[in-house]
């Protein structure tokens, strides 16, 4: 996941802007700690090469932009580093190579830092991925999410459907995985590098003791992902109720009903709070120290 980004100038931040409430509160000098500490800091006046340092659970991008004598950085998660991330970085810091640009202004410059975070992250998508077996309605909360009618009949997913949003800017790609056991085999492929994972039962007896199966998936592939597990039908006659379900799977779940649009807002609530975004109300927000 895209974190952030901090830019250095004279060997001071003169710029951040976070999307996660955490990387705000352990602040950017911290992160910079990490890089002035680094093997490579001294060739960092290199405009030619991209620098990447671990610091803790994340990755440490950055690149010198010879044009402004500045040090671009941003954040990702540990899980995320990678040529990929380095090719990512390398397309997308090219904007501040435009030299018609006019960064000696603070509102150009924070208007130019701005849409590089934007591009960033849409370059770097949220990847929430949703499991469950077959007819718990993980699709029907998908279409909750994006408010598009509601499903009446039950269509089997194949394999996967991946769903571009844009939630306030910010963008995410959702994976709805096929249910049906012969797609078992590729499940832990699909879940790899999942930022979120959201587990649905149907909350029947039987759905829920089966679920088991994918709290085990996620810590077995993808240990580092945040979950959320979904109790769905909580209106159907064959429903145990919610302290029932904590019991069998140890973990606290959500009541839901995916198909009353008034849990949207409860979905929109624990997705926001399992990634640590920073938000107000139902608007994502992007932090900056300036």
């Amino acid at each position: 996941m895209f974190k952030g980004l901090f830019i250095i100038e004279n060997d001071n931040i003169i710029y951040s802007l976070a999307l996660q409430q955490n990387i705000f509160n352990v602040g950017y000098d911290y992160y910079y700690d990490f890089l002035k500490t680094s093997a490579d800091w001294e060739e960092r006046h290199d405009s030619e090469m991209i620098f990447d340092v671990i610091a803790g659970n994340v990755c440490l991008y950055y690149k010198y932009i010879q044009n402004y004598n500045l040090i671009l950085v941003i954040i990702v998660d540990l899980y995320n580093k990678g040529e990929q991330i380095k090719e990512i970085f390398r397309e997308v810091s090219s904007i501040l190579e435009d030299k018609s640009l006019d960064l000696l202004k603070d509102d150009a410059r924070f208007k130019t830092f701005t849409q590089l975070f934007l591009t960033f992250q849409e370059h770097i998508p949220i990847k929430i991925s949703l499991v469950g077996f077959g007819g718990v309605g993980k699709t029907t909360i998908l279409k909750l999410l994006k408010e598009q009618e509601l499903p009446t009949t039950h269509n089997p997913t194949i394999l996967a459907d991946i769903t571009q949003y844009n939630l306030n800017g910010i963008h995410f790609n959702f994976w709805d995985f096929a249910g049906q056991v012969a797609y078992k085999n590729v499940w832990p492929k699909l879940i790899n590098k999942s930022d979120l994972v959201i587990v649905v039962t149907d909350s029947s007896q039987k759905n829920v003791s089966l679920s088991k199966f994918f709290l085990d998936l996620i810590l077995n592939i993808v240990p580092y992902s945040k979950k959320i597990i979904i109790a769905n039908k909580q209106d159907t006659p064959n429903a145990i109720d919610v302290p029932r379900i904590n019991q069998i799977l140890g973990e606290n779940t959500i009541p839901f009903v995916a198909i009353d649009p008034n849990y949207r807002s409860i979905l929109l609530e624990n997705i926001f709070n399992a990634l640590n975004l920073i938000t107000e109300g139902e608007q994502i927000v992007i932090q900056s120290n300036y």
